[in-house]
């Protein structure tokens, strides 16, 4: 299991970059979260198989149709200590819940 955060910068905001990112996630069964940052970058989180990873980690560089993708800063993390996965009955409580967290508007995508 690998676990790496991406920070994509260029204009991959207003362009579906989170949807196409958790779309690809998905097919690859990746677990994470994908987020636009008040940088205008994105930043994303990968949770999975090295060689699923690395593949996703190679789609983000080119990114979808009308993104033009700059940079791909990798952090790589081995482990982690903690871990906590909320299960919410309805999408409106995991919004409140992640406005609360984050205390800025509700701008992430989670993949399970």
């Amino acid at each position: 299991m690998k676990a790496v955060k991406l920070t994509i910068s260029g204009k991959v905001q207003g362009v579906r970059y989170r949807h196409w990112f958790a779309q690809y996630a998905v097919v690859l069964g990746l677990k994470g979260y994908v987020l636009n940052l008040d940088s205008g970058a994105v930043e994303a989180l990968l949770l999975g198989d090295d060689g699923v990873v690395a593949e996703l980690v190679n789609r983000a560089k080119v990114g979808p149709t009308h993104a033009v993708v700059t940079d791909v800063v990798i952090d790589r993390r081995t482990g982690f200590r903690t871990a906590k996965i909320y299960r919410f009955s309805n999408t409106s409580r995991m919004i409140k819940y992640a406005k609360i967290k984050k205390g800025r508007k509700f701008n992430f995508r989670p993949f399970f």
